[in-house]
């Protein structure tokens, strides 16, 4: 017991925080600025002589520095007391994740090629209002980030061995708009609209970085390599991954909640309608690899200039993806395999409650509340594209036989949970 497998390590991170705010008010005006400096390093202590990297594996990496910060502005406008404008932007830089920095962190002390900052800028209008009874709020937000850094890490049939895949220089936009509404009918009884219809997707195809457990400094090398399949050289552009146009996931991108809420003599009770869509599948990034992605050489060229391929179609590239090269080696299009997208559902939720108030200011509160009500457990919540292979592989390297079981067309999923109740029972003294 607590003996050391496999790896061990610590990463220690320093940082630092210099901030500032400023609040003014006047008329119906509010402005609200704030900005800061931030200092962050951090670095990985490896405490054990790994045999898969016994160059780097023990030891200390070194620190990695930077120096970032950023700043944010809010204006808001009262038109009347009841009606505000605002506008809000911010832009900042932030030091990448330590655990992401690392070529693979649990077994040697590499940082990733290009490690730098990631840049995000933001910008957000707002309109608040009420009209009697009736109140609520619009929003529109656009965030743009840029150089990120991303990290995976699992078992590759082909290799035999745990693989790290590092994508370096990610492009992401989000935008959306975002309501909710209120209508308070009586003291005792009120309505709710709540939604949001948002996009959330990589904008380029991010520099790449593989590394496999028990790999020297010079197989790496050779393994981040990108051979023209026509010139049988190496490309001169770096390896990538094909994510341009894909999907953030594990979140629905559309989203509706309406709801009652009623309370009498210290009973209250609710009732939720919720509608969930647009939740995409997580994209496999080694599936989208350049020296990954299956290769099309054009067999010729037809009169009006277009090449042709013989062993490919469109339909078959835009579902399972695909690199088009014409007879001189040049790229003529990469298409990336099309990301799953769920099916919409809906889910009822419940909760009854009591108060009751004891002697001495004592108050008794009980709360029931029922979730899924309608007990929809075909709705897939999130999940995550296989990274195995469809092929067995030989002795020698070269690809095998076609496995039966086809996981480049079978991605986990994740469900719903069935009908399900949760009973609180609370005293305040």
């Amino acid at each position: 017991m607590g003996d050391i497998f496999g790896y061990n390590y610590n990463i220690y991170v320093h940082k630092a925080r210099l901030w500032g705010q400023y609040l003014f008010q006047q008329g119906g005006w509010h402005i609200d600025a704030a900005a800061h400096l931030d200092g962050t390093i951090f670095e990985r202590d490896g405490l054990m002589q790994n045999g898969r990297a016994p160059e780097n594996s023990y030891g200390k990496s070194g620190w990695a520095k930077f120096l970032h910060g950023g700043g944010k502005v809010r204006l808001a406008y009262d038109i009347t007391p009841n009606h505000t404008l605002s506008f809000g932007a911010s832009w900042d830089y932030e030091a990448p994740l330590p655990a992401n920095s690392f070529v693979a962190p649990r077994i040697q002390n590499n940082y990733i090629n290009d490690l730098g900052l990631e840049q995000i800028a933001n910008a957000e209008l707002a309109y608040d209002f009420r009209f009697g009874i009736f109140s609520g709020r619009v929003a529109g937000y656009v965030t743009r980030f840029e150089n990120g850094v991303e990290q995976t890490a699992f078992y590759n049939d082909d290799q035999s061995r745990f693989t790290y895949l590092t994508m370096n220089g990610i492009n992401r936009l989000h935008y959306g708009v975002e309501a909710a509404f209120n209508l308070q009918v009586t003291n005792n009884l009120s309505f709710h609209l709540l939604g949001t219809i948002s996009e959330a997707k990589y904008t380029n195809n991010p520099l790449a970085q593989v590394s496999y457990e028990g790999m020297d400094a010079a197989t790496i090398a050779k393994v981040n390599r990108w051979v023209n399949p026509v010139t049988k050289r190496s490309m001169k552009e770096p390896l990538c991954v094909y994510a341009d146009g894909m999907h953030a996931n594990g979140t629905p991108l559309t989203a509706i909640n309406f709801g009652v809420n009623y309370n009498v003599s210290g009973w209250f009770f609710g009732l939720d309608l919720n509608y969930y869509d647009r939740v995409y599948v997580g994209f496999s990034q080694y599936r989208r690899l350049s020296n990954v992605m299956t290769e099309y050489v054009a067999t010729g060229r037809t009169e009006n200039g277009r090449w042709i391929f013989d062993n490919v179609d469109e339909e078959t590239l835009k579902n399972e993806g695909g690199i088009l090269y014409d007879q001189n080696g040049n790229i003529l299009h990469a298409y990336s395999p099309k990301q799953e997208k769920f099916k919409g559902g809906f889910m009822l939720d419940a909760s009854i409650g009591k108060s009751i108030f004891l002697r001495h200011g004592r108050r008794l509160s009980i709360n029931l509340s029922v979730s899924n009500i309608l007990n929809n457990r075909n709705m897939r919540t999130g999940g995550y594209e296989q990274n195995r292979d469809d092929k067995y592989y030989n002795l020698d390297g070269t690809t095998g036989a076609e496995k039966a079981y086809k996981f480049s067309k079978n991605s986990k999923y994740y469900y719903a949970q069935g009908i399900n109740a949760f009973l609180n029972v609370g005293l305040r003294f």
